[in-house]
Formats: C-alpha cells, structure tokens, sequence
C-alpha cells in the first residue's frame, strides 16, 4: 500500500519536501528540523559518546522537544528521563499526587539528583485557615480574569475538587520514608519549612529519621530553610549526613520567639557539630531578630570548613561577636572563602542601616583580621560588609595587594566607589594572576571606568557592575563606545545593575556587545535576550 507522504509530514511537522517513496529515516527527519549538515555522521559514533556530553548537549533542548524524543531511542529516553527528573521540586500542598506516584518508582528515583521539598501543612490540616483559601480563591479568580480578558481565553476555575488530587504534607513525608534507599544519586537536597500555620498551642509533631535515611550516605549538599519551630520539627530527630559537605541554613522570623534561642543551642548547633570533621562550606542566613550570638559559641570548631559565609542584621542578632570570631579565627589557616554581610534590601534603600555597624568592635576587628594577610594563607574570595567604614578601602587594597597569587574574585558590595577609588581597586585587580570574577559599585559608568577594565583586567571572564546614580553623559559613552573594539579584552559575561533596574542600562549593555568579541551573556545568562 502506497504511503501517504502528506500525512505522515503533517503529523510530524514536516515540510512536503522529501521525493521519496518510502517514509523518511530518523536522519531525514532530525537533519529537516535542526538543519545539522553533519548529523548522519555524528549519529554514526553516538554510541562512542559518553552520556555526561550527551546530557550536556540535552540541556540546551527545549523540554518539551526533548520530551517527545524519549521515544526514538533508548539514548533519547534516557536523556528525556534525565533531563525531566534530575532537578525535581515537591511542595506539600502545589504537587500533583501523579508526581509523587511517580517518585515511588525507583527507576524514577534514582534519576534525581537534586531534590527540593518544600513541606507545606495542607487545608484539611488546620481548621482556621478558611477564611485564608477564600482571599486566595478570590485572588485567583480576580487575577486570572484580568488575564483571560487580555488573551480573550476561558478562565480556569481553582475548584475544591481539583485540591483533592494534590498531594499533602503526610502524602510527601510517607513517600520518601518509605522510598528504602530509592534516593541513591541525589546530591543536593533542599528542604524549606513553609509550616507557619502551626504556631499556636499546639506544636508541630517531629519528622522521623525514616524521613532522612534515604539520602545519609552521598548527600554533598543540604540547604534547611524555616523558623525555628519547624527547624525543630525537621532536626529534633538527631539525624546526622556522614559524607555531608555544604550546608546552608535560613533562620525566618518567628511568629512567636518562645523558645527559639532553646532550638538554636539544643538542636541545630549539635547537629553541626556532628558534623565538624567533614563539613566544608557552611552558610548561616539570618533573616530574624532572634539574636543568635550563643549559637555561634555553642559551634565547636570546624576543622574542615573552607568556604564560610554569614549574612544578618549585626545590630540586632548579634550582641556578642566572641563566637563568630573564634570561628573565623580557627578556620582562617584553611579558609578559601569569607563572606560577612549585612542583611540589607539594597545600597540604596539599605545605607542607613550599615551607618549602625560602624561603631560595632565586630566591624573593626573583621578589618584588622584582613589587614593581616598571614591570618588568610590560602583566601581566594573576601566578601565584607566593613569595607563601607572610612578606613575599609585602604585595608582592602593592602589585603588585594598581599593576597593577589591567590585571590579568584575581589568583591566590593556595600561601599559606592568614587572614580579615584574605582580605578585603585581596578589597579590592585590587574596583579591577580587568578582572577576570574570582578564587582564593583560605583557611582556612575563612564567610558574611563570601561577602557581602564579593558586595559587593566583584560583576562577577567565576569565582571558585575552595580550603578547607584544616573550618569548625566550617559549618552556620550554610547557615543564614544561607537566604533570602539576591545579584541584584547577576554570578557565573556557582563551584568550592570541601576539602582533603579537594569533597564535603564540596555543601550550601554549592546554598544558593549558590539565592541567586546568575546562577550557571550549578560547577567550570568548564558545569553544576551534582555527581554
């Protein structure tokens, strides 16, 4: 039976284009879509290929392509499985109870390599929430109404019936204490307590060990988010991570801070602490008022830390520095990274609270810890927030000057850089053999700041410029930008953030990609869509 060439091309997408009388091969079909000259060939050795390259390239396929390949190969399929299951995300109260299902499996489970659960208390758990499903029902629909009348499309109704298939916060806590070792390849886990409905008088129940068991043994990352009510309904447990490297720990504001200093002390602080001999990157996010000042002296030292980073409100949580000091200090012969900074919404909003540290002995004694490079043998990123006091400029370039055989990134955040200052620091950069990242904040952008990076750093791949005032010649740099070529200059990724958004820097970021070759991304990207 002769085939119909127009169908087949229909159903696939294709142009009528093929003069064959046979349906056309795999190759045929791939070398129309992609238009690949070279494909027959690599398919030829895809086999020879290891599947690391080919999940590298399956990154750069859109997912629902990659998706309706799974069924060409085993190849494809693997890629598609791995592609749609290795980052997985499950919220107790927004996943479908199919996606849970799903995780059951241990084909499935084991394709997860980073895992973030977010653990969510349900409606059916909590009486008085109510009246709080009806603002956000009536949100919803009010929202969304807006947007179907934009697009002239059919509103979706949020309906009651449709919440039942969603999974609960019993549901995601069954399903991965029951998994029995399901998890084998997840490296990184993420688990945020999103449980605040339960503060009142009766307390949140304690997660089993069960819960942890199946990611004990080659975890390399955990990163904890909550109050402190549900970091003691997550840890109360004991459980500790024996290959665990990297921990990062968000402190939210508690709605009823009884007994929070008690969780600090008695449950997270022991839990790190099984932790000394292996952890290596450990991250303290303060987001509370809680002053957690003994949960730093209840730390014992941490033998094994190279990456440190801390970020707070220092006026309010912490009234004794002497535990945060003795960790630095022990640390300091091993210390790869430091990063002490202020919990501030922005250097333009956030200013007057940074004028509070000056007088803190905490903000003198991390400049006079820096001064003394021998404190820091093997430092490759400084990150303070003292650099904004008087002296903080002179101390950081003497420090850039001692360090620069070691240092990858120079990082100047929380102080605006005039000129003069812009240019030293860019001056003390050009000695860093390493470095490979460069921030600055400065007042304005001029074409001077910009011939002095290329001049000065030409070897440096990110740069980040943060941009605090609007430049009243800011079209003489489009001007003086026209025509120009930086060849020399290596800079592949670029970010210039305005005060008041990187918008107003559009223009300035294409005249840069059009005289900057090597330029590839902007904002980390990967790419240069600004839209």
């Amino acid at each position: 039976m002769e085939f119909k060439r127009s169908v087949f091309a229909s159903r696939l997408r294709l142009p009528v284009s093929f003069n064959h009388s046979q349906p056309p091969s795999f190759i045929e079909i791939v070398f129309e879509h992609t238009k690949i000259l070279s494909l027959a060939s690599a398919l030829i050795v895809m086999v020879d290929v290891p599947l690391e390259i080919w999940l590298r390239i399956a990154s750069f396929i859109p997912d629902n392509d990659l998706y309706n390949l799974r069924g060409v190969s085993h190849m494809f399929f693997t890629l598609a499985m791995d592609a749609q299951w290795s980052r997985t995300r499950i919220s107790s109260d927004i996943t479908w109870y199919k996606t849970l299902e799903r995780l059951s499996d241990p084909y499935v489970a084991r394709k997860v390599t980073n895992l973030s659960i977010y653990l969510t208390l349900d409606k059916s758990t909590v009486d008085d929430n109510s009246q709080l499903y009806k603002l956000l029902r009536s949100r919803f629909r009010s929202s969304h109404q807006t947007l179907a009348n934009f697009f002239r499309i059919k509103p979706v109704e949020l309906d009651r019936k449709e919440t039942i298939r969603r999974c609960k916060l019993k549901d995601v806590i069954d399903v991965i204490s029951a998994s029995n070792g399901n998890f084998p390849n997840v490296r990184e886990l993420s688990v945020d307590g999103c449980l605040f409905f339960s503060q009142g008088p009766t307390p949140l129940p304690i997660l089993s060990p069960s819960f942890w068991l199946p990611f004990s043994n080659n975890l390399g990352s955990l990163s904890l988010g909550g109050t402190m009510e549900e970091f003691r309904f997550m840890l109360e447990s004991g459980h500790t991570f024996s290959s665990l490297k990297q921990l990062q720990l968000r402190f939210e504001q508690s709605y009823d801070g009884e007994g929070d200093s008690s969780v600090l002390i008695d449950i997270i602080a022991p839990f790190i602490n099984r932790m000394n001999r292996h952890l290596e990157d450990l991250m303290v996010w303060s987001r509370s008022d809680l002053d957690i000042s003994d949960f730093f002296i209840s730390l014992s030292s941490l033998s094994a830390l190279r990456r440190f980073k801390v970020k707070m409100f220092y006026t309010r949580s912490l009234r004794n520095s002497a535990g945060l000091e003795s960790i630095i200090l022990n640390a300091s012969p091993h210390l790869e990274k430091l990063s002490i900074r202020h919990s501030s919404r922005s250097l333009g909003l956030g200013l007057e609270s940074l004028d509070t540290l000056w007088d803190m002995p905490f903000s003198q004694w991390l400049l006079e810890l820096i001064s003394n490079k021998e404190k820091f043998p093997r430092i490759q990123i400084l990150d303070i927030y003292a650099l904004y006091k008087p002296a903080g400029i002179h101390v950081f370039l003497d420090f850039i000057h001692k360090a620069s055989d070691k240092l990858t990134e120079i990082i100047v955040r929380d102080r605006y850089l005039s000129p003069n200052e812009a240019m030293l620091v860019i001056g003390a950069a050009s000695h860093c053999s390493s470095l490979t990242y460069l921030r600055l904040t400065v007042r304005t952008l001029d074409i001077a700041l910009i011939d002095c990076l290329a001049d000065k750093v030409p070897g440096v791949r990110r740069i980040y410029l943060a941009i605090g005032e609007p430049n009243p010649h800011g079209s003489d740099v489009l001007e003086q930008l026209q025509g120009q070529c930086y060849e020399h200059w290596k800079l592949q990724d670029i970010s210039i953030w305005h005060l008041e958004g990187h918008q107003r820097m559009v223009d300035t970021l294409l005249a840069l990609a059009r005289s900057v070759p090597s330029l590839r991304s902007f904002f980390g990207n990967g790419h240069m869509n600004l839209g």
